[in-house]
């Protein structure tokens, strides 16, 4: 478990521009982590650009069940060789009808994959679109994560935060409820001790106002996911998110971020 606030962007290895983005803020020592796809053919190249640069920040994988071609055989899970969307997924999973095994399988390649193009063992597994939290998931997850010694993302509210007016506050809460399983049999595989930075990606505020009622709520040992990056032809093949990319990589590479991530420090470290 981390102690301070930590800042994780998520996606990296979904496309050049995403990768181009999160490595600039690396290198700028403004994130704490960041976590990795490893679906995706130019991954070694990618994953090597990001551990060439110095620092503390952290490397995770971004375990990927949805929307994308998996890296190995899933014939229960897989239909025509492409991942379910999230709902269906989620539809099968609390139904107890996924297949243990090859979930498990394909999170032994995802993260060996890592572990070769790394020359390690990442810091940390979470899952794209929080799939680390769902019913047969997590078991394949914490049991891979009490393997290989490895910590893992929560996605439970800070503590206090249920009641707070948050973006996206339907959403933070059903996560919130989601991730309690997987807060319970953690244990000291916990990477953090509180989940923010949920959007719908639709919102008309700020980014920075997105960010700063997260800050307003966030505790010691809180992390806050991000998703910088800079729009390109391959981002728009692969995802539907895309100009909010931009104005979170305006926003963590300009001036005021650090003015934000310094009041918070103010107010929280001794």
């Amino acid at each position: 478990m981390m102690e301070g606030l930590q800042v994780c962007a998520d996606d990296y290895g979904l496309a050049p521009g995403v990768d181009r983005a999160i490595r600039g803020l690396v290198a700028d020592r403004r994130l704490e982590a960041t976590s990795v796809m490893t679906l995706f053919d130019d991954l070694e190249a990618e994953v090597a650009a990001l551990a060439a640069i110095p620092g503390p920040c952290r490397i995770g994988l971004h375990f990927t069940l949805t929307d994308h071609p998996p890296l190995g055989p899933m014939k229960k899970t897989s239909s025509g060789g492409r991942l379910p969307p999230l709902r269906r997924l989620m539809t099968l999973a609390y139904a107890r009808r996924l297949d243990r095994e090859e979930i498990a399988a394909e999170l032994e390649r995802q993260f060996d994959r890592l572990v070769n193009a790394l020359g390690r063992k990442p810091d940390f597994i979470d899952g794209h679109q929080h799939v680390q939290a769902l019913p047969i998931v997590r078991d394949a997850v914490l049991d891979l994560a009490r393997r290989r010694g490895v910590t893992l993302r929560m996605i439970r509210l800070p503590p206090g935060a249920a009641g707070a007016i948050l973006p996206a506050r339907v959403k933070s809460r059903l996560l919130d409820r989601m991730g309690k399983p997987l807060a319970d049999a953690a244990g000291d595989r916990a990477l953090n001790r509180g989940f923010l930075g949920v959007r719908s990606f639709h919102e008309t505020e700020p980014y920075r106002a997105l960010f700063r009622r997260w800050l307003a709520v966030a505790t010691q040992g809180s992390l806050i996911m991000c998703h910088p990056g800079e729009p390109d032809a391959t981002l728009m093949a692969r995802d539907p998110v895309t100009s909010a990319r931009a104005d979170e990589f305006a926003y963590l590479s300009g001036p005021d971020y650090p003015a934000d991530r310094a009041a918070w420090a103010a107010m929280h470290v001794a």
